[in-house]
């Protein structure tokens, strides 16, 4: 009688040396350690620092313990497509290859606790592994740095813009309030010129009926009219070149206006490709779809993950990566642009499914703006108003949402 041969068991998370710590770091977010935290009862002080948790948990995941058993099946839940693939690995070299594949296309955390965990792991092969995700730790700090460098440069150019476009907004609004007084005494001088016209008109027809067959005061009144009809043309003249000269710069400053709202779009476009992205989608838990995509990836906020962000007012021209930075954080993005196009019954259509609302003080009807924070205050929904349009705001505002939701 023979006896069946059992598949040798996957390697646990306290069986794993000393590699708890890059496994950790590697496959779980700070934001999926905090959770666990709470749900496993681990206390922390208020103050406590990613680290500390970091190093909390690279203890507790060091020995056999409930916490290390619930952080392998979390783990085993959570990359459990590339534990199939892995799977099916026979040998080292196979192993191999698919863990190159996977460090070449970018696809590091799933792939690297399928490793570790596989059956047929040899020491060579971990040491390997290992290495090649110690240096892309580097790589990615540098990368990170670079990053933050730029979004602060390009953040410093929107502040100078957005004051720029401030103070010439300001100067147009002052000017434009001169230009119409300016322009409204030189129409009522041209209509008093007109009614000297006319004046002049019917004192030239009395002196004709006075003067009878005598041409001479004819002539003479005909001549003074003459005279102050052209000099009332002459005035005209000037005034109108005067009115011409007020739109002619008002055009140019209405220019660059638009000229620096170009240059600010532009820039804001620049921030959007430099904030830092999602990946393809999260497979988190707790994350049920609502705007992140089946991937291998993480998702940034799970706190977030699912919720209908609406989004009042804003730029026309930025609603495109107002919602792709609102997707990449794993929500659904709604707009309503305060009612300029948008009707207020579609607004309030929308306030009635969101789970948080935005609003940026910069560019939305102050109407909207009140209606929006009434109706929140009315529903318990979480309101968040923002100091400008740009997309730093609201990268910032949802980094703060998420740190407010438990």
């Amino acid at each position: 009688m023979t006896t069946a041969m059992t598949a040798p068991a996957r390697r646990k998370l306290w069986q794993q040396q000393d590699f708890q710590c890059p496994i950790l770091g590697t496959c779980l977010s700070m934001a999926e350690l905090r959770k666990l935290a709470r749900k496993l009862g681990i206390s922390f002080s208020p103050g406590a620092t990613d680290y500390e948790i970091h190093v909390r948990f690279v203890r507790e995941a060091s020995a056999e313990s409930p916490v290390s058993h619930h952080l392998n099946k979390y783990l085993d839940k959570k990359y459990r497509t590339h534990i199939r693939q892995f799977a099916k690995a026979q040998d080292a070299a196979t192993l191999e290859a698919m863990w190159k594949f996977s460090l070449k296309s970018g696809d590091i955390p799933g792939p690297f606790w399928a490793v570790l965990s596989h059956p047929g792991l040899g020491s060579e092969l971990r040491a390997r592994v290992f290495g090649d995700v110690h240096m892309l730790s580097h790589l990615m700090g540098a990368a990170n740095r670079a990053d933050i460098k730029r979004v602060g440069a390009l953040e410093r150019r929107l502040d100078e813009l957005g004051q720029a476009l401030t103070r010439v907004q300001a100067a147009r609004r002052s000017q434009k309030l001169e230009w119409a007084v300016r322009v409204k005494d030189l129409e009522d001088r041209l209509e008093a010129e007109r009614g000297e016209r006319l004046k002049l008109a019917r004192k030239l027809r009395e002196s004709i009926h006075l003067a009878g067959s005598d041409p001479a005061p004819v002539r003479e009144a005909a001549q003074a009219a003459a005279q102050e009809a052209d000099a009332a043309r002459e005035e005209a003249r000037r005034q109108a070149a005067i009115i011409e000269d007020i739109y002619r710069e008002n055009e140019a400053l209405r220019q660059h206006v638009g000229e620096l709202t170009a240059e600010l779009e532009r820039a804001d476009s620049e921030l959007a490709c430099a904030l830092p992205c999602a990946g393809e989608g999260c497979s988190g838990e707790g994350c049920d779809g609502g705007g992140c995509q089946a991937g291998s990836g993480q998702c940034p906020f799970p706190e977030l993950c699912g919720k209908n962000v609406l989004y009042v007012g804003g730029r026309c021209s930025l609603v495109r990566h107002y919602r792709q930075l609102v997707e990449r954080a794993g929500c659904r993005f709604h707009h309503h642009d305060g009612g300029v196009e948008h009707s207020p019954g579609e607004l309030y259509g929308k306030l009635a499914s969101a789970d948080v609302v935005l609003c940026p003080v910069d560019c939305v009807s102050h109407d909207a703006c009140q209606a929006v924070k009434k109706a929140c205050k009315h529903c318990m929904k979480p309101f968040m108003m923002l100091r400008s349009s740009g997309l730093s705001a609201l990268a910032r505002s949802l980094d703060q949402l998420a740190a407010c939701v438990n």
